[in-house]
């Protein structure tokens, strides 16, 4: 497989059910197992609890054909949902490839799919090079996640992400303070997470309505790093909410009030 890169197992995806990543530029592969942690509250599957698995395994098809010296961050993910994630303790499994490769990086796609074979997601993720390689947070990662989790398994995505929640109607705002167990390789917040926590906001933004939607798209695009142990504000305000779609938008900014992603979630009515 050439161009493979080693895959860096870090505290996020022990977080999120991640295993393994392998492959290259022509094939990725890589497989998640669901938990208490990928619902609500209310026991419903969240669509973004995704994020992580896509990430990395999208990711890392554009990694693989970085220049020497260089590693990758993630500017923009679009995820499209067939289904509902499995009940938890299942397990789903995730394969992509590089599609379009430049000097400055690269663009992914990529299919989520249940041990049945049925489609959960298909997605795309675009890269960017930058000089620079991660410090490796992979040797340690499930020792320190078992530290810091206190061996309590996160009941759901709100208690894993350690959210907390506001909002009136239309409106809704998810705060969150990431610690070491919610980074990425190069120690900012988790890209996956970040998709997982924006998801997460705009359902809640949807919520109530004439009738129950369930997450069809998320498109997120990534402008600054989000740093950990500094809270992060996710403001989502609904656009358009009907009963068979909703629309809602999403702010995320750091302490010192700057714009650092932006999302647009989508729901349907479920059939």
């Amino acid at each position: 497989m050439s161009g493979a890169v080693p895959y860096l197992h870090g505290t996020a995806e022990a977080a999120f059910g991640v295993g393994g990543v392998y492959g290259d530029r022509d094939r990725t592969v890589g497989s998640m197992r669901t938990g208490p942690w990928s619902t609500d509250v209310d026991g419903r599957p969240c669509a973004g609890a995704l994020g992580v698995l896509v990430d990395d395994v999208l990711g890392y098809a554009v990694v693989s054909a970085r220049p020497p010296g260089h590693w990758a961050v993630s500017t923009e993910i679009h995820a499209d949902f067939g289904r509902d994630l499995p009940e938890p303790g299942a397990q789903v499994r995730a394969e992509s490839s590089a599609i379009a490769l430049g000097p400055a990086g690269g663009l992914a796609s990529g299919v989520v799919r249940a041990v049945d074979g049925g489609l959960i997601a298909t997605a795309t993720e675009r890269l960017q090079y930058v000089p620079g390689e991660p410090g490796g947070l992979s040797e340690t990662a499930s020792a320190e996640f078992s530290s810091t989790a206190g061996g309590t398994d996160p009941g759901s995505l709100d208690d894993l992400l350690g959210a907390l929640r506001s909002g009136t109607a239309g409106t809704a705002v998810l705060r969150f303070t990431p610690s070491t167990r919610l980074a990425n390789p190069v120690g900012n917040l988790h890209g996956g997470v970040l998709f997982a926590a924006a998801e997460l906001a705009g359902r809640w933004a949807l919520e109530p309505g004439p009738a129950p939607l369930v997450t069809s798209s998320v498109h997120l695009a990534f402008l600054r790093p989000l740093r950990l142990h500094a809270e992060v504000r996710l403001e989502a305000s609904a656009a358009h909410r009907g009963r068979t779609l909703g629309v809602a938008h999403v702010v995320a900014t750091n302490p010192e009030g700057k714009v650092c992603a932006l999302a647009t979630v989508t729901g349907r009515g479920g059939s």
